[in-house]
């Protein structure tokens, strides 16, 4: 225990307040005034001014001592009761009890998984809307896509197909099988690929089933079965329908027609995507793939061009008005003649594997043979062939000729030797023939309105129905575009 002496009389008496369970401690002022300090709840309050005596709080822990001076001092610690004192005329100072301001965080940046409690709400703008002129919310463009607002048009903004109009979305934008452009999975202009219509003939592709035609090659759609397995399609010219036709050749299936000719009397395929026809003192050029046509050889040829052959960058024009083959570069330039030593009337012209040349004539032979380079040999015939008409040459050499009148072809040996005859089941005419990569040969019956396939054995394999078929050859690939 500490005694404290005092002499003269007590000034002032300390009442420390105890707030909140904490224990009250007095302190021996020195004057008429003493400040008292609690805190509560954060707060911190300081009164000054004097006390008075008589808050006795509880019972005292220490009893009081006398000092012989009539002056007793107590002091007192403890939970007691407050006594009803008065605060003097002291000013009171209020802190503010919080360092936080509740309002000044915003919303926006407060992550809701952490948040505190201690986030504005009242912040918040409205919410999105799928017309508001703007892009929010859970829209992959402005006011469309997402699982809340319509899909978006061709060419706005995507994550999902179900973001688009066109269930499409690539390369995060909507795309469309009608959109104008080659885009998507497309392999070209809105065609081809996994979700558009397949592409017409000519268009790109990359697999058969980017075709209509069912059928990519080199990465373009071609006609269905055509050109393929070495065959060739075939091409038909036909004098009384003025029309030319191409088939192809695994089921001699129909793939395009070409009218506005003028009585055609032969048909040859060139290496520039033209087909070069044979008419009465022209030669008539048709564009395979857009079927414009030209006129070539006006002044060069007469009479009616039965023959037709044409080379990489040459035109072989034979017919019944001409005494000699006339030559022509593609474009109808002229490039010579070769004179027929055994007859005028001719009719067909066809080059053999190893460059042997041979013409077909009604009279002086009735076939003639050039060694290569075109030097005349010798004339040739036998079986019994007369009025030769069409002519072709096989893989190995051997030559066909058909004979107009004896409903037949005959085949020699490259140098003109006789092998045999054929029957061909033609009522009329037996006109010009073609032999394709696999020594089928195609004879045009014209007589008969149909075209007879034998295959390299000379047996009949098939036929197709065209009127006055007065000229035949084949293509041995489509153009390309």
């Amino acid at each position: 225990m500490t005694r404290w002496t005092v002499s003269g009389v007590l000034a002032g008496a300390l009442l420390v307040f105890a707030g909140c369970g904490d224990d009250a401690t007095g302190t021996s002022g020195t004057g008429n005034e003493t400040e008292s300090t609690g805190t509560t709840g954060g707060a911190t309050l300081a009164t000054t001014g004097a006390t008075t005596a008589g808050t006795t709080a509880g019972p005292p822990t220490s009893g009081g001592t006398m000092d012989g001076t009539g002056t007793t001092e107590s002091v007192m610690t403890g939970p007691g009761t407050t006594g009803p004192g008065t605060t003097g005329p002291g000013t009171t100072e209020t802190t503010d009890p919080g360092t936080t301001d509740p309002g000044t965080t915003d919303p926006g940046t407060t992550d809701p998984g952490t948040s505190s409690g201690t986030t504005d709400v009242g912040t918040t703008g409205p919410a999105p809307t799928c017309d508001d002129l703007e892009m929010n919310g859970l829209e992959t463009d402005v006011d469309c896509g997402g699982p809340e607002c319509d899909p978006c048009a061709d060419g706005l903004m995507c994550l999902v197909g179900g973001d688009c109009e066109s269930q499409l979305c690539d390369a995060e934008l909507c795309v469309s099988c009608g959109d104008g452009l080659m885009n998507g999975a497309e392999t070209d202009v809105d065609c081809g690929g996994p979700d558009c219509a397949p592409c017409e003939l000519g268009e790109m592709c990359l697999e058969d089933g980017d075709c209509e035609s069912q059928l990519c090659e080199g990465e373009l759609c071609v006609a269905e079965n055509q050109c393929v397995n070495g065959k060739g399609c075939l091409v038909v010219v036909s004098a009384s329908n003025n029309q030319a036709y191409i088939y192809e050749p695994e089921n001699l299936t129909l793939i395009d027609s070409y009218p506005g000719l003028n009585f055609p009397q032969s048909v040859a395929a060139g290496p520039n995507g033209l087909l070069y026809v044979g008419q009465s003192s022209e030669i008539r050029t048709i564009d395979i793939l857009d079927k414009s046509t030209a006129t070539i050889g006006g002044g060069l040829v007469s009479g009616f061009l039965y023959g037709m052959t044409v080379t990489d960058d040459r035109v072989y024009a034979s017919g019944s008005g001409m005494p000699t083959v006339r030559v022509l570069d593609l474009g109808g330039g002229d490039q010579g003649t070769i004179t027929s030593p055994n007859g005028s009337n001719l009719r067909s012209t066809a080059f053999g594997p190893g460059g042997d040349f041979y013409l077909t004539s009604f009279g002086g032979g009735p076939a003639q043979h050039w060694d290569p380079g075109i030097v005349y040999d010798a004339a040739f015939g036998g079986g019994g062939l007369s009025s030769a008409f069409g002519v072709g040459a096989r893989s190995n050499g051997d030559v066909v000729i058909t004979s107009q009148n004896n409903a037949s072809y005959y085949v020699f040996t490259a140098d003109g030797v006789y092998l045999k005859s054929v029957a061909v089941s033609c009522a009329g005419q037996v006109r010009n023939l073609a032999i394709n990569g696999e020594d089928f040969a195609y004879v045009g019956c014209y007589g008969s309105n149909k075209v007879v396939v034998y295959n390299a054995a000379d047996a009949v394999v098939d036929e197709v129905a065209v009127s006055s078929p007065s000229g035949v050859d084949i293509l041995p690939a489509w153009p390309s575009p």
